[in-house]
């Protein structure tokens, strides 16, 4: 359930990143804004490069959101325990 959902957000926002990237990134000068970038990336790079780096991000998406569920669960039964004790 959790891959499902991560991969939908991933997609969801995966235009965003690669904007971000290009406007933060060492050829920013080449970009007016975010439409600009847009309409660039679209143009010269194709639909398809909005979505370079998703098998990547998602796997380190998945396993941060991994690692934050067991670090909740292991941090509340110890909690659990001291607060018993």
């Amino acid at each position: 359930m959790i891959f499902l959902l991560t991969f939908i957000s991933l997609q969801t926002f995966c235009e965003f990143f690669i904007i971000n990237y290009c406007i933060k990134g060492l050829e920013a000068h080449k970009y007016k804004g975010i439409i600009d970038c847009a309409v660039k990336v679209w143009k010269h790079e194709g639909p398809l490069a909005f979505y370079k780096g998703t098998v990547p991000r998602l796997g380190r998406v998945c396993l941060d959101v991994g690692f934050v569920f067991v670090f909740k669960e292991q941090t509340v039964r110890f909690l659990n325990y001291v607060w018993k004790a």
